[in-house]
């Protein structure tokens, strides 16, 4: 399994970010969406927990991955439609 790390990283790396965005406690808009991704992808691809994510995201709480998660795909479904 690919840890958050990782997937935090490549997100920021992908997105054009400083790394640091993944933990920083900012809400500018690009860092947060980076947020918002890597927080799905290690959910849904790879099983995270809610909690282990946002410890690893700059400690933030399991709802606010949650919210994350469903953001995104709700974001997906739109595209799709």
């Amino acid at each position: 399994m690919i840890s958050i790390r990782k997937i935090a990283d490549t997100t920021a790396d992908v997105m054009q970010i400083p790394r640091i965005a993944m933990t920083a406690d900012s809400r500018y808009l690009p860092w947060a969406y980076g947020r918002q991704i890597a927080s799905y992808i290690a959910q849904r691809r790879y099983g995270h927990s809610s909690t282990r994510i946002g410890f690893v995201l700059g400690n933030r709480e399991h709802s606010t991955i949650r919210h994350s998660v469903r953001k995104i795909e709700l974001l997906i479904r739109e595209k799709a439609a």
